[in-house]
């Protein structure tokens, strides 16, 4: 099943690469020309490390280097302040105010470390090296003067600049070539969804058509049928998992179901209804209860050949009452599959179909099995709108293009001989 999602998948994405592609380039030109207008910002990093001159005495130094640590956070808060961003304005000539030229400025103090991390924002390289050099040199003064001084009147505090005000020579912002390659990946994510989003949109839009093409019908799902030399691998897989999709939609649960016996009808190729019948007849038989599958197709009989069952007197025989309905089925595998083939060729395929034996012989059937499955002719023909109605329910079966031509009328005389249609599958 995860295969088939994967490849469901894989084959929308094919059927709308142009979708896919107009995202993409709306992504990539979208952030190309934002990011062509956006105003650079440079960032340039400047580093001050502070130490405390203490003398020999251990107890002393040890103090030094507590209070080193603990005051170098206060320093960092002091490289925003006005008292350190009003003589950096008026040194570099600067039309802002400290508040405005705050917002630019990041300073902080690693954990244990007496280094101040100075990092100015700008949408000038050189005027970001220039600010962050001028506030390196401008808050090591301020904390010098600002230190307590020993008694010969030295400062308690020495300031050094470790790491000289430098920028890089692209912007930090906008980082174009990141920003474009984000671009892509986005835009191809986005892509695939909405040309996912699009196929289930046109899907629904499709069966609201097929609804109204045919007369309202509820559509229960699509089958792939596989060819006669194709009986392996993909087709019979998907196969396979259509028919276990229509069982779940089709037949409830044995204690829960309300009828037991369905025909299987088709609208112009009697090979589908042939088909679909006898795939779900084994299918449902995987479960514990008694099937019967009767081929009452006597214009084109292929139930027995397709199943590989030697010729019997099958449905003819029953009807003309030459043998028993025990006598007439043919046990089809070990899991309960009972099939009554058609039999010999009658004269009047018609009249003996919609008969009152047939009628009898559906209802006898329906009370010894669990499930009946007949394979029915074309619903357009008399016998086949004749066992659609005899059976409790009804399945229509029909080729794609079929259901962009004009079966709703066709379906309407299901309709009006009072057939309980479950719905209709759709071929592919």
């Amino acid at each position: 099943m995860i295969t088939v999602s994967i490849d469901s998948y894989l084959s929308i994405l094919r059927a709308r690469w142009l979708t896919i592609l107009a995202v993409i380039a709306v992504s990539v030109i979208g952030t190309a020309v934002y990011s062509y207008n956006a105003t650079p910002r440079y960032v340039a990093h400047a580093g001050v490390f502070f130490s405390v001159s203490v003398s020999d005495n251990a107890g002393t130094r040890n103090r030094g280097f507590v209070y080193q640590q603990t005051q170098v956070r206060i320093y960092a808060q002091l490289a925003t302040l006005p008292i350190v961003l009003n003589p950096v304005i008026q040194q570099l000539n600067l039309t802002t105010t400290p508040d405005k030229l705050a917002d630019d400025i990041t300073a902080r103090a690693p954990l244990n470390t007496p280094i101040v991390d100075i990092t100015v924002a700008s949408s000038s390289r050189d005027r970001a090296i220039a600010i962050a050099a001028a506030i390196a040199a401008q808050l090591s003064k301020t904390v010098v003067n600002l230190a307590p001084k020993v008694n010969n009147g030295t400062a308690t505090v020495v300031a050094t600049t470790v790491d000289p005000a430098t920028a890089g020579n692209s912007p930090a912002v906008p980082r174009t070539k990141l920003n474009l390659v984000v671009a892509l990946i986005f835009g191809t994510m986005v892509g695939a969804l909405s040309a996912i989003a699009l196929d289930a949109r046109a899907a629904r839009a499709l069966r609201r058509r097929q609804l109204d093409a045919l007369g309202g019908v509820a559509v229960l799902g699509t089958v792939t049928m596989p060819s006669d030399n194709a009986r392996q691998g993909g087709a019979a897989t998907r196969w396979d998992a259509n028919l276990r999709e229509l069982q779940l939609r089709l037949f409830p649960p044995l204690q829960t179901r309300t009828f037991s016996s369905v025909t299987i009808t088709s609208g112009a190729d009697p090979a589908l209804s042939a088909r679909l019948a006898a795939g779900l007849a084994v299918a449902e038989t995987k479960g514990p209860q008694r099937v019967l599958l009767i081929d009452a197709n006597l214009h084109q009989p292929s139930v027995g050949s397709s199943l590989g069952l030697p010729a019997s007197a099958g449905l003819v025989g029953v009807l003309r009452a030459e043998v028993s309905l025990d006598a007439a089925t043919q046990r089809v595998g070990t899991h309960g599959l009972d099939v009554l083939a058609a039999g010999p060729a009658p004269l009047n395929p018609t009249g003996m179909v919609d008969s009152d034996e047939m009628r009898a012989l559906l209802h006898r059937a329906a009370q010894r099995y669990d499930l009946v499955i007949v394979n029915a002719p074309p619903f357009v023909t008399a016998d086949g709108l004749a066992l659609a109605s005899f059976a409790d329910r009804a399945v229509a079966v029909l080729a794609r293009d079929e259901t962009r031509g004009g079966f709703g009328d066709s379906l309407a005389s299901l309709r009006v001989a009072r057939v309980q249609l479950l719905g209709l599958v759709v071929s592919t």
